[in-house]
């Protein structure tokens, strides 16, 4: 305010190159005093990109981070490697990005560098990943032996009709395919599903319960969405 009137100023232009931001400083934070999940043990949360390449019906995030922009392989190893540098009793990263897997050079990259320059012995990490059909079984295996143990995918519904709703860009049997890689990799993966997104009928519901049923082998953790579709 300039006295009674309101300024509103121009939004602030958005840092393209994520490469230039600093390191997360956390040297007068207290990680002792916060308990981790159970399979974390002792970690640090790290995001290394903005938005996403999707553009799904229901999605938030998409309001406040438009398009996608992201941090190359080398920049995520090289902050994974300050972190550990200076809390050596670190054991697991927790990638907190909408998707890791946004850019898959830079995800190749980060998991080349991990498998070359091991940071410390059995170092751990797990992401959100999106279905991409470009996903390879040879890169989930590189993303293993990187360092990853758990992966939490949306796949959201087993029908593709309300995929198609929910203007995602894959088939089912990309998510099928992605299932099977992650398992024979020996990643865990959560799935996340939304029931009761409109137009959903019960034969799409249905249609949900024989994927998880068809695929019971390859999922870890199936996670319903609790709150059901709600406007944020």
């Amino acid at each position: 305010k300039q006295g009674a009137e309101v300024i509103k100023t121009q939004e602030r232009p958005l840092i393209t190159n994520l490469d230039e931001l600093p390191f997360l400083d956390l040297a007068s934070f207290p990680l002792d005093k916060y308990d981790p999940p159970g399979h974390l043990g002792n970690h640090i949360s790290l995001l290394t990109s903005r938005g996403c390449i999707l553009n799904c019906a229901y999605c938030g995030p998409k309001a406040y981070w438009p398009g996608f922009r992201f941090m190359s392989g080398q920049r995520i190893y090289e902050e994974v490697k300050h972190h550990i540098q200076n809390n050596p009793a670190i054991e697991h990263i927790e990638f907190l990005d909408l998707e890791l897997n946004g850019s898959l050079k830079a995800l190749s990259d980060f998991c080349d560098l991990m498998i070359a320059e091991p940071l410390k012995n059995n170092i751990k990490w797990h992401a959100n990943i999106v279905i991409r059909p470009e996903m390879t079984s040879e890169l989930l295996l590189k993303m293993k032996q990187s360092g990853c143990r758990y992966l939490s995918i949306g796949i959201e519904s087993g029908s593709q009709r309300v995929l198609g709703l929910m203007k995602k860009k894959f088939k089912v049997e990309d998510a099928e395919n992605i299932l099977k890689y992650a398992y024979d990799a020996g990643i865990h993966v959560t799935t996340n599903f939304m029931f009761g997104f409109p137009g959903e009928t019960v034969e799409d519901f249905k249609l949900s319960l024989d994927f998880l049923k068809r695929n019971a082998r390859t999922i870890g953790t199936v996670y319903p969405s609790r709150t059901f579709c709600t406007i944020e």
